[in-house]
């Protein structure tokens, strides 16, 4: 990869409170613990980490969609200037919008999509018979 390119890994995850259904990462067996508000609010987090670097890029916001995801790459984007960006992602299907990559094009972004979880992989190739 030339050098002048910024290599990021990027994620988002969702922090409610009144839930009883835990939407973000953790270790098994440990539940992620937080202060919140009472009734149903909820708090997207972003984070972009520069996998040469170790800087890490977050951002914050009320729901996690399309547009959501291309208000981070714009804060991303004004950090790092002009250089070419290359994001491994995940297949969210909010990554995969039109808006989304029609952002990236124009603002020299490239997602590099990762391959979906082994789970999945073998799943699929369950239903082919192939294991």
């Amino acid at each position: 990869m030339a050098d002048n390119i910024v290599l990021l890994s990027q994620d988002e995850s969702r922090f409610a409170s009144e839930s009883n259904h835990i939407t973000s990462w953790s270790e098994k067996g440990v539940s992620v613990s937080y202060w919140g508000y009472r009734y149903g609010t909820a708090l997207n987090c972003f984070g972009s980490f520069n996998l040469q670097t170790g800087h890490f890029i977050s951002s914050f916001h009320g729901t996690g969609n399309a547009l959501t995801t291309i208000e981070h790459f714009k804060i991303v984007r004004k950090h790092y200037g002009t250089k070419p960006i290359a994001y491994l992602i995940d297949n969210a299907s909010w990554h995969k919008t039109k808006k989304v990559l029609e952002y990236c094009e124009k603002n020299n972004i490239t997602l590099l999509f990762l391959p979906p979880p082994i789970h999945q992989s073998t799943i699929q190739l369950r239903e082919f018979g192939d294991i």
